[in-house]
């Protein structure tokens, strides 16, 4: 989920193990939803399992928007990046078998760098990848750190903050535009079930989202980055 302005960016996805979960809707819902948030309403809804083969599964997992209102959507279980024009005209980025895939969760996180670029986790394989939307949307790995089983990604004065494993948050910082990075630092013990954090006034705050208790799960909690 992204917010510009006054409208929300939400991913919608059926895992499976919601109360409204179908044998049909099953891993074969994968949509950007666009809310107003003055008036509350639905302005737009982009279907984007419409873009894959049917018998492919699919599931929406996060959302980066660029400085023209583009967005651009990740799909844990097809090796795939989506992007969503400002008017909802969808169209698949691009497919990459081998960087994008993995035999669990693959794609999650997503950042747009103001330098034009795209960084995005892959749970499955603990592994970064840079998408160079100015070169042909070439994909390269970010090298230089340990396996790294990213969720939710930040950007706060160039560096990253990565939530990885749902009980820690990890600070990367890069010197050579995120070809290489290094980890500075993890805060940890104090997540429970984190995915995804936010910036606000300078500082870091990760929702402890208690992923794994779905249905069961009733407080949630925000936690900031020490």
């Amino acid at each position: 989920m992204k917010v510009a302005g006054n409208r929300v960016f939400v991913c919608n996805s059926d895992r499976g193990v919601s109360i409204k979960s179908t044998q049909e809707s099953s891993f074969q819902t994968a949509e950007l939803l666009v809310f107003n948030l003055e008036t509350r309403l639905l302005e737009r809804r982009t279907d984007l399992d419409a873009l894959l083969p049917q018998q492919e599964r699919n599931f929406a997992n996060d959302v980066t928007l660029a400085p023209d209102g583009t967005a651009f959507v990740t799909d844990s279980f097809s090796p795939v990046i989506y992007r969503v024009a400002s008017d909802g005209t969808a169209n698949v980025l691009l497919r990459d078998t081998l960087n994008f895939s993995s035999p669990n969760f693959g794609l999650n996180g997503i950042v747009y760098h103001p330098s034009g670029y795209l960084i995005t986790a892959n749970t499955g394989q603990g592994k970064l990848f840079k998408v160079d939307l100015q070169n042909g949307n070439q994909v390269s790995e970010i090298t230089g750190i340990s396996p790294l089983p990213g969720d939710g990604l930040t950007l706060l004065n160039n560096e990253l903050y990565v939530v990885t494993g749902g009980n820690r948050v990890a600070q990367l910082r890069s010197t050579d535009n995120w070809q290489t990075a290094s980890i500075v630092k993890f805060d940890e013990g104090a997540y429970i079930g984190a995915t995804t954090s936010v910036a606000v006034n300078n500082q870091i705050y990760t929702l402890n989202a208690r992923i794994g208790t779905i249905g069961d799960a009733k407080e949630f909690s925000i936690q900031r980055f020490r």
